[in-house]
């Protein structure tokens, strides 16, 4: 956690801002970074930003209170994870093998067996 906490403010004073400003000017910036991360480190990058931004009614319409999600925000967020999973892995939970027996299936005198 320190070094993310570094990292970001690291991050805040090389564009030029404190870590207390609560604007947008930084916004642009910081998803370009993560984005970059996340192809550095062959992870995922969930294109929140984009999504909001080009939203019918913009971003205010899927936020309570300008920073957290309402439930169009979160309906949003939820549905890009889906997309999302869909295309990175497009497998169901019925696809899965189950490594484990259904919690009816373990005998509580033996768990183990």
């Amino acid at each position: 956690a320190v070094r993310y906490a570094a990292g970001l403010c690291l991050f805040f004073e090389r564009f030029g801002a404190s870590a207390l400003d609560r604007s947008n000017k930084l916004l642009l910036p910081y998803v370009r970074a993560c984005k970059e991360v996340a192809e550095e480190t062959n992870s995922v990058f969930l294109d929140v930003h984009s999504a909001f931004v080009s939203h019918e009614g913009g971003h205010p319409a899927l936020l309570s209170d300008g920073l957290h999600l309402n439930s169009l925000g979160n309906d949003k967020v939820a549905e890009l994870l889906a997309a999302t999973l869909r295309e990175r892995a497009p497998w169901t939970a019925d696809d899965a093998a189950l490594d484990f027996p259904e919690w009816r299936e373990v005998d509580l005198a033996q768990p183990a067996a």
